[in-house]
């Protein structure tokens, strides 16, 4: 009689910590922890709130026009957006001309030819924006002796020229695992920190079809709401 109370004792105190409930916000669904709360904020362009759990708070924000943010890149986003990590706006241009896009080369050397008749200016020189080649590499020993501390190094070409661009990944993306799924109506990015309690914990939900798009956030959560968290992302529904 006495192992049969100890199960159920026991049994109820794993489902006290373990049990989840239905968080419906109206916006979208999710499976709760027991003893998390919720609480909706005031949001201009978005639907926004916080829910709070035992280490912290855990912020979510859902638009319809695009406005949530996309939390922490990943090392292809950063690399892939060359303003990251460039340090010119315009690598290979001379500074006594002026680049214009291809499509609007022509109209453009018109309106300042005319420009230039009409308030006796000097010459202004005009060309098509400048296309050049990119190729980003991890450094071998040689090229971490020039740029030491670099993660990647940019191979930038234009007819005979290349500059070497170093490129540092930042620490914030370093210390975060970060995962990307796909379905067939979302891109899903998830984040948290290689250190509990010492980075962000996250998801990101973007429509493939729309604006859409969906973000819930906590900052230096304990161990355990970070795997409750994690957890609970994954039974995120959102409601169009």
């Amino acid at each position: 009689m006495m192992k049969v109370k100890n199960f159920i004792y026991l049994f109820l105190f794993i489902s006290l910590f373990s049990c989840t409930k239905k968080l419906d916000t109206g916006y979208f669904t999710m499976d709760m922890p027991y003893g998390w709360s919720y609480e909706p904020g005031n949001g201009t362009d978005s639907f926004v709130g916080t829910i709070t759990t035992s280490s912290g708070t855990i912020s979510f924000d859902y638009s319809t026009m695009g406005y949530a943010s996309s939390l922490i890149a990943t090392e292809q986003q950063y690399l892939t957006d060359e303003k990251n990590w460039s340090s010119s706006t315009c690598y290979f241009c001379d500074p006594d001309v002026t680049y214009v896009p291809k499509e609007k080369l022509e109209a453009e050397t018109k309106r300042l030819m005319q420009q230039q008749a009409i308030k006796g200016a000097l010459p202004i020189k005009v060309e098509a924006n400048i296309e050049y080649t990119k190729k980003i590499r991890v450094p071998d020993d040689k090229w971490r002796r020039y740029y030491p501390g670099a993660d990647y190094i940019a191979d930038l070409k234009y007819k005979d020229s290349t500059i070497y661009v170093p490129i540092r990944i930042p620490q914030s993306i370093k210390s975060h695992n970060i995962r990307l799924d796909t379905t067939q109506q979302y891109i899903i990015k998830t984040i948290w920190p290689q250190t509990a309690t010492e980075g962000k914990t996250g998801v990101y939900i973007k429509s493939r079809t729309s604006q859409l798009n969906f973000n819930m956030v906590g900052d230096g959560l304990s161990e355990g709401d970070q795997e409750k968290a994690l957890k609970a992302f994954k039974t995120i529904t959102l409601k169009k």
